[in-house]
């Protein structure tokens, strides 16, 4: 399983900076795909985009096939160098890519070098959303392949779609984004609270939307772990509590510009100044 530190986005310390250490990481892996892909060959050679397009698709479809990541990785950097430089019609090609990508399943086995191959589907994955998240139609996408079975069972990759979902920071995308704080895996949980923190530089009526879910998540969270507590019972809220907490913390602090140790503090502060517009 990946940590969060192989993940597109940081879910803990992203929040506010456009370009963390993660996300030059990740970055300087795609340029160099990118200055090595046979379209930059091809653009130097002054081939038009469309050409460029089919090409592209023709290896994607050929490493669908073989099930190739590197192949998938290279055609992904060629749609991102001409993406906005294509018609319509290809953008829509692109787009049923990204769909067929996002429906492949990562097979389960371990190689006998001890390697796990869900590692470079879910590096594709990242590729993939890097190339279109911000894209007109990318959140249409993303969502799309959120609702895929075998993506919400791997708590890695549905914490890498939401991110991505996060990181378009789009007042649109906000009620689907603040409806995975309801989840129980704790990835996915801080995705959803980070991506929510970066609309720290929204006007207070977006903010608004972005403090009140995160702020009854927070409290449900807290009241699980405390119940849990008295009665002794399995620590599974208390970890839960204790992997999340930070990240709604962090993102509260943005959206609010106020700095509380408790969800209980948020709470009451959220209650009694939630409807003003002077924070």
């Amino acid at each position: 399983m990946l940590d969060d530190a192989s993940r597109l986005f940081s879910a803990d310390e992203f929040a506010g900076r456009a370009f963390s250490g993660r996300f030059r990481w990740l970055l300087a892996g795609f340029l160099f795909a990118m200055l090595s892909s046979p379209s930059n060959v091809l653009l130097a050679r002054g081939d038009g985009p469309e050409i460029l397009a089919a090409e592209a698709l023709d290896r994607f479809n050929e490493g669908l096939a073989d099930k190739s990541v590197p192949m998938l990785e290279e055609a992904l950097s060629d749609f991102d160098l001409v993406y906005e430089k294509v018609g319509a019609k290809t953008v829509k090609k692109f787009h049923r890519a990204y769909g067929k990508l996002f429906k492949l399943e990562p097979r389960q086995e371990i190689r006998e070098d001890g390697s796990d191959p869900r590692e470079e589907l879910l590096l594709a994955y990242q590729l993939a959303l890097g190339t279109v998240f911000d894209k007109e139609g990318g959140d249409v996408i993303i969502v799309s392949g959120l609702k895929l079975g075998h993506i919400k069972r791997w708590p890695d990759a549905e914490a890498l779609f939401v991110d991505a979902l996060g990181f378009r920071a789009d007042p649109k995308s906000l009620k689907v984004l603040a409806s995975y704080l309801k989840s129980e895996k704790a990835p996915v949980v801080r995705a959803s609270a980070h991506g929510l923190g970066l609309f720290s530089e929204s006007d207070v009526d977006v903010r608004r939307s972005a403090v009140k879910p995160l702020v009854e998540a927070l409290m449900a969270c807290s009241k699980a772990a405390e119940k849990e507590a008295k009665k002794g019972r399995k620590e599974e809220a208390q970890e839960h509590f204790i992997a999340v907490e930070g990240t709604f913390f962090d993102a509260l602090l943005k959206l609010t510009r106020k700095r509380f140790d408790s969800a209980n503090e948020y709470e009451v502060w959220f209650k009694k100044n939630g409807a003003n517009d002077t924070w």
